[in-house]
C-alpha cells in the first residue's frame, strides 16, 4: 500500500537507480521556498 491520501500515484521502474543511495529519496521531490518563488515568478 502506498500512502499520500488521494493523490495520483505513478510507479516507474528503472534498470539502474539514478538517485543517490543513503539520501531520503522523497526529499528530492520537495521544493524549497526559493524554488517555489522562482517558479511562481517565471
Amino acid at each position: 500500500r502506498i500512502g499520500f491520501g488521494r493523490h495520483a500515484k505513478i510507479i516507474m521502474y528503472f534498470d539502474n537507480p539514478w538517485w543517490e543511495h543513503g539520501k531520503n529519496f522523497f526529499n528530492s521531490f520537495l521544493w524549497t521556498k526559493h524554488d517555489r518563488r522562482e517558479i511562481e515568478n517565471d
